[in-house]
Formats: C-alpha cells, structure tokens, sequence
C-alpha cells in the first residue's frame, strides 16, 4: 500500500508473521526493526521515498492477533505517522522513521488507526477495545463492548460509533469514552 504525504510517498508492506530482521534470507531489509512485543504475531515493513529515492525504511514486529496492512492500518499527520500493527499503534517521524512512541492499544489486535476531527489524538479500533490516545502515545480512555468490535467505526466532533460482531451498536462520548444511553448509530 502506498501513500502520499506532501513530497514523500509512504510504502506500508505486510510481512511474513516469522521475519527476522537478523536473517539474511528476507526478502526485504530495513534500516531498523522496532520489536513490541513477543511471540510476533504481525509485522508491517514501513519504507519512505522522496522523488522515488528510498531515504528511510524500519520494521514493525508486534504481538497479539494477527494484523493486517488496509487503508486504515496507516494514518498520516504533520510530520509524523500512526501505524497499527499486532495489539499496537505506534508513531513514526517523518521523514526518518525515528520511533516517537508504541502503545498497546487493545490485548488482542488493532485493527486501525483513526484520526480524531480537530484534535492530535489518534482513535485506536481494537478488536476488544476502542480507545483514545494522545499524541505522545498516552492513553486518555478505553472501552470496550459486549462483543469484539469488527464493525463500523465512525467519528465525529462528539462522539465515537462502534458495531460489534453480533451488530449491536454503541455510541461513546469522544471526550470520555463513556457510552451515551438512548444515542442511536446513524
């Protein structure tokens, strides 16, 4: 999957589970390997060209489910990007791919990474929880459902809604992550 973020072009790659960033046998090398956790589970190869010169490249090993690379697996932001990958987001600098900060953001898989409408927080839609994390990788609130949480997720400038597997929906404030009774997923 490839992105755009002003000059640069972003290349998110889905990795073998079992890639080793000390075998000479892969396929593909990074400059670094960013472990977060073990047994690995997902790993997301992250490189950065300018003017289709590679100029940064790192791997994203992480544990819980397995994970893969969609549209919402990568958010762009000034400067920076969100990767969820395994039971993580984590943020990158661009155009280095220094990391900035990895937080489990769920026990089991992150699913993706949303951003919040007029804010630096990110959304985390985890398969057991949503939650809402700063930018210097604090969590600010977790929920979680009656069930996993596969459906829609939508935001706006209030709230967060979420359907779960079994399709029961849930509307949560966006500032607390407490559910609104009587609030309705249109």
């Amino acid at each position: 999957m490839r992105l755009q973020a002003d000059a640069l072009t972003i290349e998110i790659i889905p990795e073998d589970f079992r890639y080793d960033p000390s075998s000479a046998d892969n396929i593909r090398t990074y400059e670094r390997a960013y472990r977060l956790g073990d047994p690995q589970s997902s790993v997301h190869g992250v490189k950065v060209y300018a003017d289709e010169h590679l100029i940064a490249s790192a791997v994203l090993i992480a544990g819980g489910g397995a994970s893969g690379v969609h549209e919402r697996t990568v958010l762009v932001a000034p400067s920076v990007i969100y990767v969820a990958v395994g039971d993580h987001v984590v943020c990158l600098s661009l155009p280095t791919l220094e990391l900035a900060w990895a937080t489990q953001t769920d026990w089991a898989t992150c699913f993706g990474v949303h951003a919040i409408p007029g804010s630096t927080d990110v959304l985390s839609h985890g398969e057991v929880e949503i939650a809402r994390v700063n930018n210097s990788g604090r969590i600010l609130w977790s929920t979680s459902g009656k069930d996993i949480f596969t459906g829609e997720i939508a935001i706006d400038d209030q709230t967060v809604k979420a359907v779960d597997f079994e399709g029961e929906s849930y509307v949560f404030d966006l500032l607390t992550g407490k559910p609104l009774t009587g609030q309705q997923f249109a």
